[in-house]
């Protein structure tokens, strides 16, 4: 089987705020959730939202010393620079 190493996704809600939900796959462990209302985590514009995603992963990341995570962690830093390149 195979997984994506890292994955975050972006729905605008009904009530104009966007939400998000962030999922990762990398030295042996993994965690994530869907996006959903239920979450409660909006953001104001599309853009702040990635940035709070891509925040959000790299807090649970940040301490793993493995090569998947700086993969990802590179990754997050290229989405923080260019919000445009997840489209």
């Amino acid at each position: 089987m195979a997984w994506n190493r890292a994955e975050i996704e972006i729905h605008r809600h009904e009530n104009g705020l966007w939400m998000w939900s962030t999922e990762w796959n990398c030295d042996n462990g993994g965690g994530g959730y869907r996006v959903g209302a239920k979450w409660g985590k909006f953001a104001e514009t599309r853009e702040d939202a990635l940035f709070y995603a891509a925040c959000e992963i790299e807090g649970t990341l940040r301490d793993r010393p493995g090569k998947e995570a700086v993969l990802i962690l590179d990754w997050l830093t290229s989405l923080k620079i260019n919000p445009k390149a997840l489209s």
